[in-house]
Order: C-alpha cells, then structure tokens, then sequence
C-alpha cells in the first residue's frame, strides 16, 4: 500500500478497507506501507515550460504533520510526505489490526533522507561529484 499524501483520514480509511478485505478473507495477516519521500514542486512559465523547484529535502521530511484522524479540512490534505505523516499512518494503522497481523513500512522517504545527510557530510564519496549538479529541466 502506498500514502497518497492526501489527508491522514482519507489514508488510514483507505488502507483500513484494504487491511479488513485481506483478513475477512484470509488472504494475508502482514502488510506493508510503502513510505513515499517529498517532491520537488515545479513552476509553469509564461511560454508554458515548467522549471523544476529547488527541495530542501532535510526540512521537507522533518516538516511536523499538524492534523489528526478526524481532519477532513482540506488543509489536512495539504501536506508532503514526511516522516511524521508516515508515522501517523504506521501507528494508527497498526493499532486497528489484531495482535496476529502486523503491518510494516517500506521507508524509502528516510532511506533517502540518511542518503541526503550522509552525502552532505561528506560520507559517499563517489557521489560528491553529482551533489551540486543541476537538475534537468523538463
């Protein structure tokens, strides 16, 4: 399953039907929740070419999630993946499973974010050449 990076309530209700399908019919009792990372916003131009933000990505990640289960204001929805949506997700999920069923995450948004800091400080040496390449424009 993966975060839509919608809204924690429309996530977990989503993920919630799937987890009760798969155990009302005994299909499976373990899952997993594939942990997306934050993208880079783009900017659409005059001419209509799009030009692709710059993504601070050690702040995108960290960026605290402000809304709980019961939020269905539109601005619930406006988040990016982060770490504390994940663990939103992850906490309120597990706890709807019975103690039989566990569910896991696949955590590619802070495989990316300790890829992200371990460059940064100079840890992967055979990367540092790309660390201040541009991005290709689309």
């Amino acid at each position: 399953m993966q975060l839509d990076a919608s809204s924690l309530h429309d996530d977990v209700k989503a993920i919630d039907h799937f987890t009760d399908l798969c155990l009302n019919n005994k299909t499976c009792d373990q899952f997993y929740i594939y942990s997306t990372w934050p993208r880079r916003a783009e900017d659409k131009r005059a001419d209509g070419s799009r030009r692709v933000k710059d993504l601070k990505y050690q702040a995108a990640w960290e960026l605290p999630y402000h809304f709980d289960l019961n939020s269905t204001d539109k601005r619930a929805s406006w988040n990016t993946p982060s770490r504390e949506y994940t663990e939103k997700n992850h906490q309120e999920i597990q706890s709807r499973l019975p103690e039989s069923a566990r569910v896991y995450i696949i955590p590619t948004g802070e495989v990316l974010y300790q890829l992200d800091q371990k460059i940064k400080a100079g840890d992967i040496h055979p990367l540092l050449r790309y660390r201040s390449a541009e991005p290709h424009n689309r």
